[in-house]
């Protein structure tokens, strides 16, 4: 025995205390199994050896009693692990296959996906390493916001406590996706002997994994927790704080998802679209001269946009960018304005997502909210006009008339069609009202202002000596149709033009359609037994007839309107003065089914919302008390709007961009339909048991996207494109604009009011063919095939022209084959 080792102090029997004496037993006891040094006893159950302590040493009496009771902590053990197991496995079947977690996933992928394509638009602008965190920053609250309002509760504790908690969980979240990366991946390469690229995807893929269970979790019960706590009387006392406004959150997440996919676009470049050369040089001579100008191309009022554009342009002076910039802005305004008009028809806050989402989507809206003509800033106007008219039905309140009257001014001086805005809320107000004359006032003073207001900015433009040659041109639109087709001809085209508008609104609100038709649905299922068969009957034959007249015309007449959406799905109208036919996406799906097979989608689509709104109509009728019920009165306003907008609109020639300003009218139809049709006793939380039709709505709604953004930023990128060859090409060879076909967009900006000649053609063919060429041109901008090389001769049989230089487009959605080309005319056929 070493020296240093202590000896165990001897015991003696008559000495012993009575704790001793009780532990001298066990003691006995366990000197026997001391004898078997592999720490075994003789039941087979192990406890610890005496080697770790030492032969000399003597064991404690919480050691001996640790030893005995060392069998039944064991079995307990055991019994435990099993029930750990079992309630975690039952809490994750319970938590993870839920509709809830699947929106948890759908927010969180949203949200990583709107992170990398920010980040890549802002590394254009901005080094790598502060444009991820940025990207980070931003993508984090967008995460936050989808989570607060589709996953969690929204109520709860105050949003900033919930934000600051956000940030933590994600960032544990961080920490617990390296460590395990890390870990993982050395674990893999020991026991795998993959490459190390692949062992490192598979860690980081089986981390994720883990996080999207833990993160989760956190957030459910950490974030977005709401521990209720009885209340005492120093809480009584404190000051209650505001619940916060979910309806500001769904719109901050709407403005936060429009200005993302603005930026994703690409909208910025100093060239005209389409008609907006026009209005760009009224805002032009406003910002140098001081002065009211019009050219004469567009006979818009136009002046409060003016006054708009030229205020985005006074911090950087005058340029295409500033204008598309305010026309973006006006367009998040717009699908606020819709987002809280429906929510003020219908008071149900997943309708007006939907609604907003499907305008905000909307190829045609999308597009045009990128240039700087007027369909989309009087839509957003007009808009904000219904919504305040609507609140004035509810609250019978001048303030709300007042602020609706407003809007529906700055409209008016956008585009001159207000006025069936206005008679539409003022029949509404008389029928709801006795026929008197302070109730006619009452009724019709918004209408009568506007028509006042339109009549001095009429006699405004004449005392300036501005001069519009094409006021009249709708009226000699409408006479050269009625001479070329004759009376009988020309309403029949009427008609399917009215038509095809309600095929594009139905189109455009199909997601809202299917969402509201879906409730109504689950609705006449639950009531299906209390109602005969000879009831429905007569609705399943109306549909069945809707079904076959809308085939039929389909069959016939329906066709796209064109000028901004074609049926091969590319956005924006093609002015070039070469080869616009060459325009077709990389992949087409107008080509996927047969047209009877497309003719069908169209007739379905139109069914089910002429189903919807007209048994919304028939309830309307039905009820004993229409005038007092807000969801007839938004109905019939709505409706009178529409169809005193429509039928002006059908006299003449209809592009798609005109059905942009009804869209937000037939939301307030369709959801006013829905709202009829549907109880008050029925509830929120029984709609959204309607997975499959959310379901496709949101799959109808990444199909707009991907065409709205793709063709946007496409249709943009080959303008961008053409205006680059331009300039090059008056640089390099000192060329003049009249020596140039660039297209109706660059003749219009270059030549319309310096040339005389140009001027006239562009004013008196409005209605021949060709009127936008220019046949003296030496040069032609067009669309040319990369297979052809530099110096081939195109179209020799319209004299010729030589390729001279190309700049290749870079699409998105576009024939990669594509690119814009210099074309010098050769008029001996050769080249």
């Amino acid at each position: 025995m070493k020296p240093n080792t202590p000896r165990p102090l001897p015991i003696s029997p008559s000495s012993a205390t009575p704790s001793a004496q009780a532990l001298r037993a066990p003691q006995v006891a366990s000197t026997t199994s001391r004898t078997s040094l592999s720490g075994r006893a003789p039941n087979g159950l192990s406890y610890p050896s005496s080697r770790t302590r030492g032969f000399n040493q003597q064991r404690r009496p919480s050691d001996l009693n640790s030893h005995n009771r060392a069998p039944v902590f064991d079995y307990s053990t055991g019994i435990t692990v099993m029930l750990i197991h079992s309630k975690v496995s039952s809490l994750l079947r319970a938590e993870l296959l839920t509709s809830r977690y699947l929106r948890f996933l759908t927010a969180s992928g949203a949200s990583a996906i709107v992170n990398i394509l920010l980040r890549i638009e802002l590394s254009r602008s901005m080094a790598y390493n502060p444009s991820v965190a940025l990207a980070y920053v931003f993508s984090t609250l967008l995460a936050f916001v989808f989570n607060r309002i589709f996953v969690f509760s929204a109520q709860g504790r105050a949003s900033h406590i919930q934000l600051a908690r956000f940030f933590v969980v994600n960032i544990i979240g961080l920490i617990q996706t390296l460590v395990l990366s890390n870990v993982l991946s050395r674990l893999f390469s020991a026991v795998t002997h993959l490459p190390l690229q692949l062992n490192e995807t598979l860690a980081h893929a089986f981390a994720l994994s883990t996080l999207a269970i833990t993160s989760f979790f956190l957030h459910k019960n950490f974030t977005f927790s709401n521990f209720a706590k009885t209340p005492d009387s120093s809480d009584l006392l404190k000051p209650t704080k505001r619940p916060l406004n979910v309806d500001l959150l769904v719109a901050a997440a709407l403005v936060c998802t429009w200005t993302i996919l603005a930026s994703v676009v690409h909208p910025l470049g100093n060239f005209a679209l389409n008609d907006d050369w026009s209005y760009a040089r009224s805002v032009q001579v406003l910002l140098e001269q001081h002065r009211v100008y019009m050219d004469g191309w567009t006979t818009a009022t136009f002046y409060f946009q003016a006054l708009l554009g030229a205020l985005f342009c006074l911090p950087t002076g005058f340029s295409f960018s500033a204008l598309r910039v305010s026309t973006i802005v006006m367009g998040g305004f717009g699908i606020i304005g819709l987002y809280f008009l429906l929510k003020q028809v219908a008071g149900r806050r997943d309708w007006a997502a939907y609604g907003a989402a499907a305008l905000m989507l909307n190829p045609i809206y999308f597009q045009n909210s990128f240039n700087f003509m007027t369909d989309v800033p009087y839509s957003v106007l007009a808009t904000f006009a219904c919504l305040f008219f609507a609140r004035a039905f509810a609250t019978r309140a001048c303030r709300d008339e007042l602020i609706g009257f407003l809007f529906l001014g700055a409209a008016s001086l956008i585009r001159q069609i207000t006025l069936p805005i206005a008679l539409a809320y003022g029949l509404v107000v008389l029928w709801r009202t006795k026929l008197s004359w302070q109730n006619l006032v009452r009724a019709f003073w918004p209408a009568a202002g506007v028509q006042i207001l339109l009549t001095a900015y009429n006699l405004f433009i004449i005392k300036l000596g501005i001069e519009l040659p094409l006021a009249d041109a709708k009226q000699r639109q409408m006479s050269f149709y009625v001479s070329k087709l004759g009376y009988t001809e020309f309403v029949h085209q009427m008609l399917v033009k009215i038509y095809i508008v309600f095929v594009y609104l139905s189109v455009s609100l199909l997601p809202l359609t299917i969402v509201i038709s879906s409730a109504v649905c689950v609705r006449c299922l639950k009531t299906a037994r209390e109602r005969s068969m000879r009831k429905t009957l007569g609705p399943i034959t109306l549909l069945a007839v809707t079904f076959l007249v809308s085939l039929s015309i389909n069959d016939n007449c329906l066709r796209f309107l064109g000028n901004n959406l074609y049926s091969t799905m590319v956005l924006g109208p093609c002015d070039m003065g070469a080869n616009c036919g060459l325009i077709y996406p990389r992949i087409n799906p107008a080509s996927w089914l047969p047209d009877f097979a497309w003719n069908s989608i169209f007739a379905l689509i139109v069914t089910v919302t002429f189903g919807l709104l007209s048994a919304g109509a028939t309830v309307a009728l039905l009820r004993p008390d229409p005038k007092e019920n807000s969801y007839v009165r938004s109905a019939a306003f709505s409706l009178v709007a529409l169809i005193s907008t429509l039928i002006p609109f059908a006299l003449f020639n209809v592009f798609d961009r005109y059905v942009i300003p009804l869209v937000p009218m037939f939301g307030i139809l369709l959801t006013a339909a829905g709202g009829l049709l549907l109880s008050n006793e029925y509830s929120q939380s029984n709609a959204r048991q309607v997975l499959l039709s959310r379901t496709v709505s949101l799959s109808i709604l990444m199909i707009y996207g991907v065409v709205a953004v793709g063709g946007t930023h496409d249709y943009l990128a080959w303008n961008r494109t053409r205006w680059s060859a331009i300039s090059d090409l008056m640089e390099r060879k000192h060329v003049t604009p009249a020596d140039i076909e660039g297209g109706f967009a660059v003749t219009g900006w270059n030549l319309y009011v310096t040339n005389t000649e140009v001027r006239n053609r562009y004013n008196q063919q409005f209605y021949g063919p060709g009127r936008f060429s220019m046949p003296t041109a030496s040069y032609v901008i067009g669309l040319d095939h990369r297979t052809n090389a530099l110096g081939t001769c195109v179209r020799p049989h319209q004299g010729g022209e030589v390729k001279l230089a190309s700049y290749p487009i870079s699409g998105w959605l576009l024939d990669p084959r594509l690119e814009i080309a210099v074309f010098e005319r050769c008029h001996d056929g050769g080249g």
